[in-house]
């Protein structure tokens, strides 16, 4: 089985009392549970108490965890983790139980083909402090489209889940009530031109910090773990 939750943002209790009710009893390491982007765990230093801890409660799941990343990464820190191959793409092993599903790639899991992208716009990055609370490689690259292209290539465009951490530009006016014009941002953009080359049944994001079913092929999660 394949479950997906949205930003835990590293720890804060409110976005983080879902897994309490989590039952993984009956889960094995072929199942998998997927956090679409704003992780947060890798943030101050391998040294950090709170950090471990974590790190550690994830390792004692009986399924897989895997996330994307959001825009409120410390990306210096999730960059230096080790790419392997995990079930057909590349991603960052952090810790024996837990992978950071890379930008751009494909996996299959459960029979299923997921093409990840993470990254989005953070609207208080003037109040954050580049390196320290703020990196720019939080937007989608070119670098990450062209890697998109070429794996979709493969797979002739065709998959059956598709997470990531922002939407496609069509969709903000149906997700967002007010100030709509601050969610409009590169990544939304660059996943709007996915969106019109991909064929998939399912997409999931988070970001938006509310859980949602858009429509009957998009769904916005963040306190739900929703079972795709």
């Amino acid at each position: 089985m394949i479950f997906i939750t949205g930003d835990t943002h590293g720890g804060y209790p409110r976005d983080c009392a879902k897994f309490d009710r989590f039952d993984d009893s009956k889960l094995s390491k072929d199942d998998f549970l997927i956090i679409a982007g704003d992780f947060g765990f890798i943030w101050e230093s391998v040294s950090d108490y709170k950090e471990k801890k974590w790190l550690k409660y994830f390792d004692t799941f009986k399924c897989t965890v895997c996330f994307i990343d959001g825009n409120h990464e410390n990306f210096t820190r999730l960059n230096s983790y080790e790419i392997c191959d995990f079930n057909g793409g590349k991603a960052h092993k952090i810790s024996k139980n837990i992978y950071h599903l890379m930008r751009g790639e494909i996996f299959t899991l459960n029979k299923r083909k997921i093409f990840t992208m993470g990254g989005a716009l953070s609207i208080d990055k003037d109040y954050r402090t580049p390196g320290i609370s703020w990196w720019e490689e939080e937007q989608i690259s070119e670098n990450d489209m062209l890697n998109a292209w070429e794996n979709l290539a493969k797979f002739d465009f065709s998959v059956d889940l598709v997470i990531t951490h922002t939407a496609p530009n069509h969709l903000l006016s149906d997700i967002m009530e007010f100030n709509l014009s601050q969610f409009y941002d590169e990544a939304n953009l660059q996943l709007e031109k996915i969106y019109a080359k991909i064929n998939f049944k399912k997409w999931y994001f988070g970001h938006f910090h509310d859980d949602m079913i858009v429509n009957s092929r998009f769904r916005c999660v963040f306190h739900d773990i929703v079972q795709a």
